[in-house]
């Protein structure tokens, strides 16, 4: 014990020893960027001098919601044994964000901006879905040369917040019918999707599976679906001449990516009038299918095992198409929007969506009489399908409903 109240400088230099050990024991993920590829819970990685330290939310990430992840750049050649690295400040940074599993989803490109702290940077992402995301990032310290790094993130379901309230999507959707929506009346649909931040329609935007857009109608029951793709206007509105068969309550679904911010997924639902019928009354539950009624010919059956598919991680759905009257295996399958098929769901509360398509590393997916996709159930529940494929020219559609479990089996 010291009576003097001071500090000893025997405990200074205890102290200062200890924080070296510790220091020293850390361990350091060494990387270059000839080696490139992310490795998983991997946030700091070191290039030549300098070390980039990536620093994610700790409650996670999340699907649909805009998220800052910091990241602090620093040079090891001016190491303080009590403050570290030296900072690296107005560092050029270059970001883009893609997932692995699917890629031909348009890349991120979110922009930097710099913290309040030296050295730290951040960079707002969006997940449009949960699962594993790669973060690029290329830094170029002043007077050095350009460094690139990659992290793996790994993103929960928007489903997975667990009591933490839903974030707004960073664009909206806007569609307005020439003339009150009636069943069986033409109307043209105008379509603007709208940044939330300043306001303003977006007027530019990537393509994905040749097209700007992919636009789905679906009665709120799920008893009616199209797959749409509106012309673009130079003022960012898209147009779209339509007809709704029947009466009741749409959800209209558009699937697009603003130049540089990847893949978003927007909803707007629409009431249509008329007495040309009714898509059904909203209590309608759907049951999961066990066969799929023949389309144009062909006989789509499931191969996966419906008891198997779970919520909340990426999985593969296997379909054969065979002939329905040789049962033959249909190898004639043509590239429909750039894939050889799509897959589009939506789980019965007529606001989960979900669009994919086949696992791209196989180059023979869709061409030996079977389709596999690579799919990701955002939620327990069920959901309908529709798989669209085109053959000799024609689009097929061929719907199914399916039920997907929680993690550990919940339903």
């Amino acid at each position: 014990m010291f009576a003097d109240n001071k500090i000893h400088p025997s405990i200074i230099c205890l102290a200062l020893m200890t924080m070296l050990f510790f220091a020293a024991a850390q361990p350091m993920n060494a990387a270059t960027p000839a080696q490139g590829a992310a490795a998983p819970n991997q946030t700091v990685r070191t290039v030549g001098n300098f070390t980039i330290e990536m620093r994610v939310p700790v409650d996670g990430l999340y699907a649909e919601e805009e998220t800052d992840i910091e990241f602090h750049v620093s040079d090891t050649t001016q190491d303080d044994p009590v403050l570290g690295a030296a900072p690296i400040v107005n560092a050029k940074v270059i970001a883009s964000i893609m997932m692995p599993a699917m890629p031909s989803m348009p890349q991120q490109e979110p922009k930097i901006h710099q913290e309040g702290v030296p050295g730290d940077y951040g960079v707002v992402a969006y997940f449009p879905h949960g699962g594993d995301y790669h973060l690029t990032l290329t830094v170029t310290p002043p007077g050095a040369k350009p460094l690139t790094v990659t992290f793996l993130l790994s993103v929960e379901d928007a489903a997975a917040r667990k009591g933490k309230p839903a974030q707004y999507k960073p664009y909206t959707l806007e569609v307005t019918p020439s003339v009150p929506p009636q069943a069986g009346i033409a109307t043209t649909l105008t379509i603007i999707v709208r940044s939330r931040t300043t306001g303003q329609p977006v007027t530019e935007f990537d393509t994905t599976h040749t097209k700007k857009i992919h636009f789905i109608v679906v009665s709120k029951d799920l008893a009616y679906f199209s797959h749409e793709h509106p012309e673009l206007g130079a003022d960012g509105s898209w147009t779209l001449p339509y007809t709704f068969p029947t009466s009741g309550e749409y959800r209209l679904f558009a699937d697009t990516a603003p130049h540089g911010a990847g893949s978003q997924v927007v909803m707007q639902p629409m009431i249509v009038g008329g007495s040309a019928g009714s898509p059904g009354p909203p209590s309608v539950k759907l049951a999961p299918t066990s066969t799929i009624a023949p389309t144009d010919g062909v006989q789509v059956r499931m191969q996966t095992n419906a008891q198997t598919l779970t919520s909340g991680k990426m999985l593969p759905l296997t379909f054969d198409l065979t002939d329905a009257q040789t049962n033959l295996p249909i190898t004639d399958l043509e590239p429909y929007l750039g894939a050889m098929a799509h897959l589009i769901l939506v789980e019965q509360d007529a606001a989960t969506f979900v669009h994919c398509h086949p696992d791209e590393t196989d180059p023979t997916n869709g061409h030996k009489g079977s389709l596999t996709f690579n799919v990701r159930f955002p939620k327990a529940g069920v959901y309908k399908g529709w798989i669209q494929f085109q053959r000799a020219g024609k689009v097929s559609t061929a719907a199914f409903v399916v039920r997907a479990t929680a993690k550990g089996g919940v339903k």
